[in-house]
């Protein structure tokens, strides 16, 4: 909106005075922003209920105020059936727009107008929407010169748009819905893109800006880290780009899924947790990913090749997950490329430093499957970044200050953790019973913190820790069984 404040305003100077290449810029910048405000429309939305509803339910008047606000000013021009919908519902949700409305009043006006959207989703099949329904202006408009989108869609400076597909599918299989649009490009080609709502966009867009300061510290092998599009749509609304040509991790290794481990009880002992681990160890071969790779590889030097592709890659994002504190790391959030079988992260919306350590306690995803895989000298090449990481830290360290500078007050303690780990003041097991000390201390934390004192107690207590040190961190603690059992079954330490 800004820019087209300061577009109106140059507008109106004598045609003299108006710096030309300025101008342009501006007419470029406040059509990327009618693509936005297009886009927006395309998250569907019941999403907008659904956002109330559980703001209902938690009695967060924070959340149920920024929603309402996004209602309030949200644009309709060129929306869809699905929107128009809502559109008639507005003067009922105007009569609950304060929280203080009852509870019971707020929730029916909500639930009826979902239950109308959702018997349209329903006519059209419960995993795929339509465009036309969604948002009308990018299925009928001409597109096939436009530079805004492209820039928008971070296509080469090549290729455009021409025309998007109306079929939206829907991933069903994930708690936030994204939807997935697909548009054929000037070349013939297809791509697509995932649009994310229901959470700030700031922790993938700084993640991945962090992961490209990593990439910049080691030129030789910066391939090995691979990033893609993230473009932020409005505080809760994100445009990523789809990685064609990748496959989730537990779909190339099982071809259905692997099965999760039951979580830990309150009442379990950790013996308890090290039987069960050991039990779904021994029901899961750790030569699956391998044989499933092999299987589909033409010859022995094809395999070597997707071997050492492999082990590159999983050695550069170990060290940057453990670096950046990326959680969240199952087998589903995890992909690997079926050309060159690389190592790729997705979903980086738990960084930097997530909380959840007592779940998810590994610093990096080094578990069985991933080890016997990988080619000999997988410790060498994380040794190998480590080392350029430290020599990179003064600058990297600057990166993260200016990078994560979104985070709260509250939240700066893990801008601090990640400047310590690039400077060597603190070893990967010690940020790990640093950050418990800013969580509830339950049955599985107190095990944790009982059980990395116990595994490190002849690690020195000093200012400053080689990288050496450091790496002998990260890799216990990543590949240690008994760390692993406490773990989480969703992130499925047994793969």
């Amino acid at each position: 909106m800004l820019f087209d404040i300061t577009l109106n305003r140059v507008l109106q100077l004598p045609s003299e005075q108006r710096p030309l290449l300025v101008l342009e810029k501006l007419k470029e910048f406040s059509a990327d922003e009618e693509y936005q405000r297009a886009a927006l429309l395309e998250c569907g939305v019941s999403e907008y209920c659904v956002r109330l509803l559980r703001a209902i339910a938690l009695k967060d008047v924070e959340k149920w105020n920024s929603v309402m606000q996004q209602l309030e000013r949200h644009s309709w021009d060129g929306a869809g059936l699905d929107h128009r919908v809502l559109d008639n519902h507005r003067a009922a949700l105007a009569q609950i727009g304060d929280f203080d409305t009852d509870d019971e009043v707020r929730t029916r006006i909500l639930k009826s107008v979902e239950s109308t959207l959702r018997a349209q989703l329903a006519t059209s099949g419960a995993r795929s929407l339509r465009l036309t329904a969604l948002c009308a202006a990018l299925s009928s408009c001409h597109i096939e010169e436009d530079k805004s989108l492209s820039t928008l869609l971070g296509l080469p400076a090549h290729l455009r748009v021409y025309r998007f597909e109306d079929q939206v599918d829907v991933c069903t299989d994930s708690i936030r819905r994204p939807c997935v649009i697909r548009a054929s490009l000037s070349d013939g080609s297809t791509r697509r893109w995932l649009i994310k709502s229901g959470e700030s966009p700031a922790p993938q867009v700084t993640g991945l800006a962090f992961c490209r300061a990593v990439r910049r510290a080691h030129p030789s092998r910066a391939r090995h880290l691979t990033t893609y599009l993230v473009r932020e749509l409005n505080e809760e609304c994100t445009l990523i780009e789809f990685l064609e040509q990748h496959e989730r991790l537990d779909a190339v290794a099982t071809r259905g899924g692997s099965h999760p481990l039951p979580e830990m009880s309150g009442e379990e002992s950790v013996a308890d947790a090290e039987v069960r681990y050991r039990v779904a160890c021994e029901r899961l071969s750790a030569l699956t990913l391998r044989e499933a790779v092999a299987a589909r590889c033409l010859t022995g030097k094809h395999f070597v090749q997707q071997q050492q592709h492999f082990t590159e890659s999983l050695a550069a994002t170990a060290v940057l997950t453990a670096l950046i504190g990326l959680g969240d790391r199952h087998a589903q959030n995890i992909m690997l490329s079926r050309t060159r079988c690389s190592v790729v992260h997705v979903d980086w919306a738990s960084s930097p430093r997530h909380g959840a350590v007592t779940a998810e306690p590994a610093p990096a995803r080094l578990t069985r499957n991933m080890i016997a895989l990988c080619s000999n000298g997988i410790e060498n090449l994380v040794m190998e970044w480590s080392e350029r990481i430290r020599a990179h830290a003064i600058p990297l360290a600057a990166s993260a200050r200016l990078i994560f500078r979104f985070l709260p007050p509250e939240h700066q303690y893990k801008l601090t953790m990640i400047e310590d780990l690039l400077h060597g003041r603190y070893s990967y097991h010690q940020v790990a019973l640093q950050q418990l000390k800013h969580q509830q201390q339950d049955h599985r934390a107190s095990s944790l913190v009982l059980l990395l004192e116990d595994m490190f107690t002849e690690f020195p207590e000093k200012e400053s820790y080689t990288v050496e040190e450091q790496v002998s961190s990260l890799l216990r603690m990543s590949t240690d069984p008994r760390v692993l059992a406490l773990t989480r079954g969703a992130w499925q330490p047994h793969f």
